[in-house]
């Protein structure tokens, strides 16, 4: 499990996508989730403002 501390849930995996912009952070998602097994949480670190809109559309696939 990846080192986290504070009030933030717990993460398996830590996704850095600063700098990026759409579509990429969500590709880049689409690839890690696939690594992971059910019920793990990523942790994704983005810049672009429309990840905080595409992350929730993407979880509802």
């Amino acid at each position: 499990m990846a080192d986290n501390t504070g009030t933030l849930p717990c993460y398996d995996a830590v996704l850095d996508t600063t700098g990026l912009y759409c579509p990429e952070p969500i590709m880049l998602m689409h690839n890690k989730v696939r690594d992971m097994a059910s019920g793990q949480v990523l942790k994704v670190i983005a810049t672009d403002p429309a990840t905080t809109r595409d992350v929730p559309k993407f979880c509802q696939f």
